[in-house]
């Protein structure tokens, strides 16, 4: 594996990473590459090949935006009643995926206070 300049773009070094780090495991399960943001972009996901991986979309890509302002039936979580989610099947860079939008009814309630003041 090598290391990357702090100024090199993860948006170049993530993919690399994950493909160096897929050549040197033997995985007994499943394995799951977990990366931010900057990983989601459509050459990375069409790079992946058949790899599992967990990442939050950017709010700038158009589907999410759409997403986040639609009026969406939420459900609850079972296991912790303050968080509510959403989820859909999108295709985004040729991958078909299952996004999950998280929403924090303390944060939602923070930030509509904050919005008042």
């Amino acid at each position: 594996m090598n290391t990357h300049s702090g100024n090199a773009s993860d948006k170049n070094t993530i993919l690399e990473a994950i493909k160096s780090l897929k050549s040197v495991l033997i995985p007994e399960s499943k394995v799951y590459y977990v990366a931010d943001s900057s990983f989601y972009t459509d050459n990375n996901l069409k790079n992946m090949g058949k790899t599992f991986w967990i990442s939050r979309v950017p709010a700038t890509i158009n589907e999410a935006k759409e997403l986040l302002t639609a009026n969406l039936n939420l459900k609850m979580l079972k296991s912790n009643d303050r968080y509510s989610f959403y989820q859909t099947f999108v295709e985004y860079g040729g991958v078909k995926q299952k996004w999950v939008l998280l929403l924090s009814h303390k944060m939602k309630e923070k930030r509509g206070n904050s919005r008042k003041n």
